[in-house]
This record gives C-alpha cells, structure tokens and sequence, in this order.
C-alpha cells in the first residue's frame, strides 16, 4: 500500500484510434507517487473507440482517481 498517502489524481488520457491509452499524464498538484501509479494504471486500460462520422478516432479526456488509507 500507500501508506498515509491518500489524495485525488486527475489524469488526462489520449485514446487512439483502437482504444489504447497512449498518453497518460497525472496532474502536477498530486503526490508524485500517487501520480506515477494513476499514470501507470490508466495506461494499462482498453477503451471502446470514438467514432466520427463512422471512422475511430484519438480523443483526450480526463480519468479521476480517488486514493483513500
């Protein structure tokens, strides 16, 4: 575990065109530890594609990750 280390972590994740996290960056007011596991996890999701006018695209959105002791 963390520790006493608890917080809220917002990292904006760029989806590609298959779904995959290509880019996962946690906000820079988080405990850097804290930041690097959000950032390490949201990398490993898998998400369904975006379509736009029928064809997948990348798109960046924001995950929230709530940690408590």
């Amino acid at each position: 575990g963390f520790g006493r280390i608890d917080g809220r972590v917002v990292v904006t994740v760029l989806v590609d065109e298959r779904g995959g996290v290509a880019c996962a960056r946690g906000s820079s007011d988080a405990h850097p530890i804290l930041r690097r596991y959000c950032e390490e996890a949201a990398r490993k999701w898998q998400f369904k594609p975006l379509l736009a006018k029928g064809k997948p695209v990348a798109m960046t959105g924001p995950i929230v990750f709530r940690l408590k002791r």
